[in-house]
């Protein structure tokens, strides 16, 4: 009897830990205008979205060496944008990772960066946000006061690789950043696990009861 009694509270925990998602995502949202051209086709003046997941517990400091310790680099999971005119999602399938750098002085600078480490071969800041804000990137920030002015470079945002074609943005203006949480989808392996361990515990109770 007391046997069965921890099997079925070991059965119970195993459900109970199958649902738990340790790496933390969160999702870096930037919107705004721009103008430039996808696949070959020029755009205007036009609204864009652009969402990247990234994963904070994939994070490291890349300019250690150098004594920067404020500088952040993440992995990305997800990249997709999307831009008017354009009626499916745009893949963002070119390498790049996501960059934060606080400073006391409650200034952030952060983005994504190019190359498949954030450092290249080729090097470059995609698209740079600046803002008031005393932020490190390992938590949602659901507002922020972007610099009136310069809040935003789109300088080396060209020939960016998307399942649409190359994309490029001469110019723009962010009007929006978040960044928020995400809550991940279980694997079916952890279903499986979880079904398992109900099924044990449903037999051992049917046993007890026999």
């Amino acid at each position: 009897m007391k046997l069965a009694h921890n099997i079925r509270l070991l059965a119970l925990a195993s459900v109970l830990s199958s649902g738990v998602i340790h790496a933390a995502l969160l999702d870096m949202t930037i919107s705004g205008t721009g103008s430039g051209d996808l696949g070959g086709v020029a755009f205007s003046d036009t609204a864009f979205k652009w969402s990247i997941i990234y994963d904070t517990a994939k994070c490291d400091f890349p300019w250690a060496q150098y004594g920067d310790n404020a500088t952040r680099r993440f992995a990305v999971t997800d990249s997709t944008l999307t831009l008017a005119g354009v009626g499916s999602p745009i893949t963002v399938t070119e390498p790049h990772s996501v960059w934060c750098n606080s400073s006391p002085d409650g200034v952030f600078y952060c983005g994504p960066i190019r190359g498949a480490e954030g450092l290249g071969p080729p090097y470059g800041n995609i698209l740079n946000i600046d803002g008031y804000a005393y932020w490190d990137g390992l938590s949602p920030l659901l507002s922020c006061t972007l610099f009136a002015t310069g809040s935003e470079s789109y300088g080396q945002f060209y020939d960016i690789a998307t399942d649409h074609g190359l994309l490029t943005m001469q110019s723009g203006t962010t009007t929006g950043f978040t960044v928020t949480a995400v809550t991940p989808v279980p694997e079916p392996s952890t279903y499986l696990a979880a079904l398992i361990a109900l099924g044990m515990a449903g037999l051992f109770g049917w046993r007890d009861r026999k």
